[in-house]
């Protein structure tokens, strides 16, 4: 997954069918627009290169805020800013009314809104316009008819004005946007606003935040377009613009997991042992609790064992020996295993195949989940191994390199309950130094084999080469991606000369501010990792725009001046003169692109006659860059 996207839009109306928004890592905004007095629906489906806005016309005239998902039932929920009734969005567009929550406090406004990782409730901040800023963190009771509504008082060190907050799907933890000093923050389930000290961005006009299925995290301006943000630097990027509008929300349904089952060794001797190790990747943004599993093995099959950090005497149920029954499981968030001990029977040979299973898992994710073969490009496929005969148990099928190419582990091919290796040692293993002939006597209760493999030469060791611009213009994008050799890869990790890691992706984008050196290392499924450098040499040139002319009627098009530029920064000062040298404006740190804090053309209430005015902006670019522009506006008035 790519880090930071450049990215162009591509606009697709279509109406959408089916019962439920389906959890699949879409984006969802809603967009009122002014002129046209109606709140729109959108799908963002996010693609290799790009992303594709699907309008979804809604069946009700209305305006609508605090968008958010439920996985319990796959619906959107909106709040109605004008008569406060709680909504259900559908994807064919039906509107349907649940009605006002009790005890929402109508005098408050709502913009800020995200259901619950469990779909029990809806987390509400309300904005008082008295004072300027959230004072109350409402959760509204799904279960209830009445929507019952509790409150907490909003906490922190300073005021904030937070229009959307969002969870994400790895940590748990809840992100919002703080609109009034243009940063980002984290936010409790009690109301608390951390203490972070996330830089301020110049943006003040985040109306919607979502993540991706990888954690990434988003943002988007009804007034601007979509953003990235790092949710480590809180550092935000502008991607593109997307449908505009007055007021806006946006949230996303990113939760995954990985149901895995695999089999230790996969081939195995008659009473043999082998291992089953059962692994839940939980990243539904909250622990899962009093979930079932079961397997079944072939008949004559005996579970020896069950072991997992999870796992308490109470889970297991009392089952035929060749039945794993397990009940009331607790999942935390990330990784969570249960490894189980098997033996073969006597007389048993060949292939066996199943799918484990678990139950009660909210609607978005299918109640019912069956395991998946890790090994295999299919998903949900049965996970199979063999017992075999004496003839097809092989070494020279499970012999493995160390990360530096140095030394080779030669395995059983099939488990036993003795192992003799030419080599002296007794295990299930060994490791060798050099190439040679090696060979295994094993054993058990039931067979003896023996078996020779000879090792000609090592391989040479892995290797990662950067690609990308070597150089790069002040304020533009770099895209940089590694190769390799490496097999099985589990992890990538891109960082700085000073070590600062920007992002754990197979690609990354980067606007710098100087030279710089990129590293990157890639690690694989066996902790061998490879890493590659590249420098890169940034040319100091800054592109600026203003425009001649523009017309604040209001009418959406061209409305206020502001200065862009293909580098980011601040206006420190900006100030607007008629033809007489007599000063009409004056703003002080307005952002760089930010059309929301240009000048709409009017002096203390009353817009100004149509002529020509002077501009003088002294700039600072993001680099600490300064430098002083000016030039000349036709306003056109009504």
């Amino acid at each position: 997954m790519r880090n930071l996207l450049w990215i162009p839009l591509l606009w697709i109306v279509h109406q959408v069918n089916g019962q439920g928004f389906e959890c699949d890592g879409s984006f969802y905004i809603v967009v009122y627009t002014r002129s046209i007095g109606v709140s729109t629906l959108y799908r963002i489906e996010q693609l290799e290169q790009r992303f594709v806005y699907h309008e979804i016309r809604l069946s009700e005239d209305r305006r609508l805020n605090a968008l958010s998902y439920n996985v319990l039932d796959k619906f959107l929920y909106a709040l109605d800013v004008d008569t406060y009734e709680l909504v259900r969005l559908h994807p064919d567009g039906l509107v349907t009314s649940l009605g006002v929550p009790e005890n929402l406090d109508q005098n408050l406004s709502y913009n800020a809104a995200t259901i619950s990782p469990d779909g029990a409730g809806i987390y509400l901040l309300a904005y008082s316009d008295d004072m300027q800023s959230d004072i109350r963190f409402y959760t509204i009771n799904l279960s209830r008819t009445n929507l019952y509504s509790g409150y907490l008082g909003v906490t922190g060190e300073r005021p904030v004005s937070i229009h959307d907050f969002a969870t994400d799907p790895i940590t748990g933890i809840m992100y919002g946007y703080d609109n009034r000093e243009g940063t980002l923050t984290q936010i409790g389930i009690g109301g608390e606003v951390a203490a972070l000290k996330y830089p301020t961005t110049g943006v003040r006009s985040v109306d919607g935040m979502f993540f991706d299925r990888s954690g990434e995290l988003y943002a988007y301006s009804a007034r601007n377009g979509l953003y990235s943000i790092n949710k480590r630097s809180g550092e935000m990027r502008f991607i593109e613009k997307g449908p505009e509008g007055s007021l806006g929300d946006g949230c996303s349904c990113p939760y995954t997991y990985s149901f895995e089952k695999d089999i230790a060794p996969r081939q195995i001797i008659e009473c043999g042992n082998f291992e089953v190790t059962y692994s839940f990747n939980n990243q539904l943004g909250i622990g899962q609790t009093w979930l079932d599993l079961r397997d079944t093995f072939p008949p004559g099959f005996e579970i020896v064992d069950i072991t997992s950090k999870i796992l308490t005497p109470s889970n297991v149920i009392e089952s035929p020996s060749n039945v794993l029954a397990l009940e009331n499981m607790i999942y935390v968030m990330g990784e969570n295993n249960i490894v189980v001990n098997v033996k073969s029977p006597p007389g048993f040979t060949g292939v066996f195949s199943g799918n484990a299973k678990q139950w009660d898992f909210p609607l978005a994710f299918d109640e019912i989940q069956y395991s998946d073969d890790p090994l295999t490009a299919d998903h949900g496929d049965q996970t199979s191994a063999e017992v075999v005969g004496l003839k097809d148990v092989s070494v020279e099928s499970t012999v493995t390199y160390s990360c530096d190419r140095m030394t080779a582990t030669l395995a059983a091919a099939a488990a036993a309950d003795r192992y003799e290796w030419s080599t002296g040692d007794s295990t299930y293993s060994t490791v060798i130094g050099q190439p040679g002939t090696y060979i295994l006597r094993a054993s058990n209760d039931c067979i003896t084999y023996v078996d020779t493999v000879f090792i000609d030469q090592f391989p040479e060791p892995y290797w990662a080469e950067v690609s990308g611009d070597n150089e790069l213009v002040l304020g533009g994008t770099g895209n940089y991606a590694v190769t390799t050799d490496m097999d099985g890869i589990l992890s990538y990790a891109w960082s700085l000369a000073d070590s600062t890691l920007l992002c754990s992706c197979p690609a990354i984008d980067l606007t710098p501010t100087g030279d710089f050196t990129l590293h990157v290392e890639v690690s694989n499924q066996r902790g061998c990792t490879a890493s590659a450098s590249v420098e890169i040499n940034t040319k100091k040139v800054r592109h600026t725009y203003a425009p001649n002319v523009f017309s604040p009627n209001d009418d959406g098009i061209n409305d206020r001046f502001f200065i862009q530029s293909s580098t980011s920064g601040v206006m420190k000062t900006l100030k607007i003169f008629n033809r007489w040298g007599n000063m009409v404006y004056d703003a002080n740190q307005v952002p760089i692109n930010d059309e929301y804090r240009g000048w709409d053309g009017m002096m203390e209430g009353r817009t100004l006659p149509t002529g020509v005015y002077i501009w003088v902006a002294e700039i600072r670019y993001f680099d600490g860059f300064e430098e002083v522009k000016h030039g000349e506006i036709v306003l056109i008035g009504q």
